[in-house]
């Protein structure tokens, strides 16, 4: 695989951790501790828990917002639904997974409101941090097209404030990358090995038939949807025969991400995550 040493400054990493920090919470709202804006799931699955939490990051005032991942079998069925729709709010022609465009769409007027709720438009401009893990990065992905697209409700959070977007473990999910204006953060990680950050129908066929049948040879199959953001792996480097770990960050080209194959579940946890990325800040601060 050909990869290209990441490397980003202090500040930026602290933004990374923060965004970890802020995907694995979500997962246990009832733990979080005041100050967080919790918003509830609801029972049918057309809206993720969601958490705003406003940190102070370098300096700057930024407001998180953090989408859960799956945790119920309407979840699943959220993310079991592949098809392409038309999705003209990220871009002419754009097309995205009907499931998670669905989410997005019933959430985007919560999500504005409780942004509003927390920082008044009247006060001096504050950073925004769309984040997530699994299906949650796949939403949190699309609350951010949102933002940077047109005729949506969260476009008007634009102004002056910068708009990013830090995901870990996210599917790829529209038919061409999401775009973002260079002053964003966009950066999507994901662990070497991590199958879901590959997840599509014809991935998960071939994947299937890995494990039942470990056939010698082995054709990969087109993708239908496409990563967004810079592709961020994280991965381990030391020698094979070494007992320690030893975990350095690589942007990777969309083009590799089509020609391999990932499956290791045990790469997917959230908290591996949030030690890997905790590990790299540690070391670039």
């Amino acid at each position: 695989m050909l990869l290209t040493t990441f490397s980003r400054s202090p500040a930026q990493w602290e933004h990374v951790l923060c965004a970890a920090e802020e995907s694995k919470a979500v997962y246990k709202p009832a733990a979080c501790s005041d100050g967080r804006h919790i918003l509830k799931e609801t029972r049918t699955g057309s809206e993720k828990t969601t958490i705003l939490h406003r940190r102070e990051v370098d300096g700057t005032p930024t407001v998180f917002i953090s989408v859960r991942g799956s945790r119920s079998i309407t979840d699943w069925m959220v993310n079991s639904n592949f098809e392409l729709a038309p999705a003209e709010e990220l871009g002419n022609g754009m097309t995205c997974h009907t499931g998670f465009l669905s989410v997005a769409r019933t959430m985007e007027s919560r999500v504005f409101d409780a942004v509003n709720d927390i920082h008044s438009p009247t006060e001096a401009p504050i950073n925004i941090v769309f984040t997530g893990h699994s299906a949650g990065a796949a939403v949190a992905q699309i609350l951010f097209g949102f933002v940077h697209g047109r005729n949506t409700r969260l476009s008007a959070l634009k102004g002056d404030r910068t708009v990013s977007c830090i995901t870990f473990g996210g599917p790829p999910i529209t038919s061409s990358p999401i775009v973002a204006p260079a002053s964003s953060l966009f950066l999507s990680f994901a662990n070497e090995g991590d199958p879901v950050i590959l997840a599509q129908p014809s991935y998960i066929q071939t994947l299937w038939k890995v494990y039942a049948i470990a056939p010698a040879s082995l054709e990969l199959p087109v993708s239908q949807y496409i990563w967004s953001g810079r592709c961020i792996i994280l991965r381990d480097v030391a020698p094979d025969e070494s007992d320690k770990i030893d975990i350095k960050p690589f942007e990777v080209q969309l083009e590799i991400l089509r020609n391999i194959l990932f499956g290791n579940p045990i790469m997917h946890s959230m908290t591996l995550y949030l030690e890997r990325i905790l590990l790299q800040r540690e070391l670039n601060y």
